[in-house]
């Protein structure tokens, strides 16, 4: 039913209007005076004919389709988008403790605090993908030139990256997981030098590699080596059979529908593959912390060309998906949240 507009309900109708900074906002007031009927075009209307707007003020009449929409109840619920971040992470690549490149090691931890800043310890997250040690005094292979560390002194090393980590990135989970050079080779070393079932009674949980890093004092859960665990939705181990510089395009298409993380050849690099939420997955590696000089095993011109310094950061959203990116480090620097990160 249409209003018929007296003088005095339009004077009204104009000083609920002036008290609004819009008048869109006066729209429920009006129906509250008038009735359900009114219309903010027709008031504009009215007041426009009437010249009845404050001083140099017309009401816009571009205002009436936005307002009516506003006035439409709100849906009863709103769903939130799959992509929504529910965690952050940082992915460290092999350490090689005893060999480690120092001024690496501390630009990745800077690195790493500056990209967890924003978020809370329990949506903080870091991983250590394997060869945290270097071990090479356990096997019968020849010193390695300019290595001066001792077993001892690589598991010190190691127990202080990952302390520092844990302290200064402040993540309530940290993963660590075994590589062939750390892990594996306890394993091999243990089980050579303990040839009898008595001997490995008696010793007991004292011979696990976590024993021996003391990885519960220190806050970390460990993943031996070969086996795998899952961040999210994607797979996560040292190395998932292969390495050079292809392992990473390999892991992507060969089977993890997820995706998958790793270690193990100190290539840094992040790839995607899908198009949709069932295809999408990331295959990533977060290189390596080491020190060229002291690898004699691979050639140190391919190694120079081939490996790279860096982490990975990574954000897991609420469909599982991990969406990383590879920070490279350079002579100690790098960029993380567009400043430069010095060691």
């Amino acid at each position: 039913m249409r209003i018929k507009w007296t003088e005095e309900k339009a004077n009204r109708a104009a000083e609920i209007v002036e008290q609004c900074a819009i008048a869109r906002d006066a729209l429920p007031s009006l129906r509250r005076e008038f009735g359900d009927e009114v219309t903010l075009d027709s008031v504009v209307s009215m007041l426009n004919r009437r010249k009845l707007s404050a001083p140099g003020e017309r009401v816009n009449t571009h205002d009436v389709e936005e307002a009516e929409r506003d006035t439409l109840p709100a849906p009863a619920e709103v769903v939130a988008s799959k992509r929504q971040v529910v965690a952050a992470g940082v992915f460290f690549g092999d350490l090689h403790a005893g060999i480690q490149d120092d001024r690496a090691v501390e630009c990745a931890i800077r690195a790493g605090e500056e990209f967890l800043r924003p978020f809370n310890e329990e949506q903080r997250f870091t991983a250590q993908v394997g060869d945290l040690l270097d071990s090479e005094d356990l096997t019968s292979h020849p010193r390695r030139r300019n290595k001066w560390a001792t077993m001892d002194e690589e598991i010190e090393i190691g127990r202080g990256f990952l302390g520092d980590v844990t302290r200064r990135l402040g993540a309530k989970t940290n993963y660590l997981i075994g590589g062939n050079h750390d892990s594996a080779r306890w394993e091999k070393y243990v089980s050579a030098h303990l040839r009898t079932i008595s001997s490995i009674r008696r010793l007991g949980d004292a011979l696990l590699f976590e024993s021996l890093m003391g990885l519960e004092e220190l806050g970390w859960s460990y993943t031996r080596y070969n086996k795998c665990i899952n961040i999210g939705r994607c797979v996560v181990s040292h190395d998932f059979g292969s390495g050079g510089a292809t392992a990473i395009s390999r892991c992507l298409y060969g089977g993890y529908r997820a995706g998958s993380a790793f270690g193990h050849t100190h290539r840094p690099g992040v790839m995607y593959a899908g198009m949709c939420g069932e295809t999408f997955r990331v295959s990533l590696n977060p290189g390596w912390l080491g020190r060229l000089e002291a690898i004699d095993y691979f050639n140190e011109r391919s190694a120079r060309e081939q490996w790279a310094h860096a982490i990975v950061t990574s954000y897991l959203d609420a469909d599982g998906m991990l969406h990383a990116q590879v920070v490279p480090i350079v002579e100690g620097e790098c960029i993380v949240n567009g400043r430069v990160i010095s060691a």
